[in-house]
């Protein structure tokens, strides 16, 4: 919690009582928002971080993780669901390089 991310979902909402997110998907249910990556299909995303002084290379985390409901749902009901680790990869990026080859280069008036 509290890190940088996307979150892929369908959101269900109870047609009786306008409750949402819904956990009881086999009532009569409305989705109301549905983004969930199609099978076969990829989706890309960026993200910027303030580089640490004086690092001679930074480490990127990248975690896919299959989270049954969401956290507000699960600490409500008590329901203790852990998350599942689809994907991981960890990455040491050299800040020379990471300086050199994706930095954008300012050209104009005072530069």
């Amino acid at each position: 919690m509290g890190q940088p991310g996307h979150v892929y979902a369908k959101l269900l909402m109870d047609v009786a009582s306008g409750d949402y997110p819904v956990v009881s998907y086999w009532k009569q249910s409305l989705i109301i928002a549905d983004n969930r990556i199609p099978a076969l299909a990829a989706d890309k995303s960026s993200y910027g971080f303030m580089l640490p002084t004086g690092a001679d290379e930074i480490q990127l985390d990248a975690r896919v993780l299959f989270r049954r409901l969401f956290w507000n749902v699960a600490d409500e009901k008590e329901w203790d669901m852990p998350d599942i680790m689809m994907e991981e990869e960890v990455l040491i990026v050299p800040l020379e390089t990471w300086l050199e080859t994706y930095l954008p280069l300012s050209i104009g008036p005072g530069s």
